[in-house]
């Protein structure tokens, strides 16, 4: 179990937090041996017309934060706790580090607003809301540096040419959620910093 990050025609990634005790990606097939079928849930729909969650639920706002802060920024997070919803009372002990905002809920109003994932070789652990105090402006611009595959290239060249380091492919992998080193002309990379 874990949340969907992304699905390109019948491969679904999903980020979990319950790999050998860390977070991490995972590609399943639909229709294979565990993925049937996924929903997405409508939260911009109550966004926009001003509804709200019944019964006690919460309905995560997909714009952005009064700090400027959106779902998909790669920011610093400084805290050492996460917790398992944006007004839980108590929560885990996690790592700081490198991580994404995967969802944003009342922004001011709520103990927790930001829910965080940890990105790959950030060096934080952390997979849970979090408080605004804790997470310290974008990590990264929003200009993300890319690369576009040509013909005859490898993640290992490309990590070598762009990166300096041949063996930092796994981060060029990771950052793209690939699943194998294969990769093809045209396409498009997010490199790390």
């Amino acid at each position: 179990m874990g949340i969907v990050e992304k699905v390109s025609g019948q491969t679904i990634t999903v980020i979990e937090g319950n790999m050998s005790n860390a977070v991490g990606r995972r590609t399943i097939k639909v229709n294979g041996r565990y993925i049937r079928g996924y929903g997405v849930p409508k939260y911009s729909r109550k966004a926009t017309t001003g509804g709200s969650a019944s019964g006690g639920a919460t309905t995560p706002s997909p714009g952005p934060a009064a700090s400027g802060l959106k779902v998909g920024d790669t920011v610093e997070f400084t805290g050492s706790r996460h917790y398992t919803s944006a007004d839980a009372a108590s929560g885990h002990a996690c790592k700081p580090g490198k991580a994404t905002v995967t969802q944003v809920y009342r922004p001011g109003q709520s103990k927790h607003p930001y829910h965080l994932v940890a990105v790959a070789g950030g060096g934080s652990n952390v997979y849970g809301w979090v408080d605004a105090a804790d997470v310290s402006g974008k990590a990264s611009s929003a200009a993300t540096r890319t690369y576009t595959v040509r013909s005859g290239d490898s993640l290992w060249a490309i990590a070598a040419k762009q990166l300096g380091n041949g063996s930092r492919y796994k981060e060029i992998k990771s950052l793209n959620g690939l699943s194998s080193d294969t990769i093809h002309p045209g396409q498009v990379l997010k490199l790390p910093e």
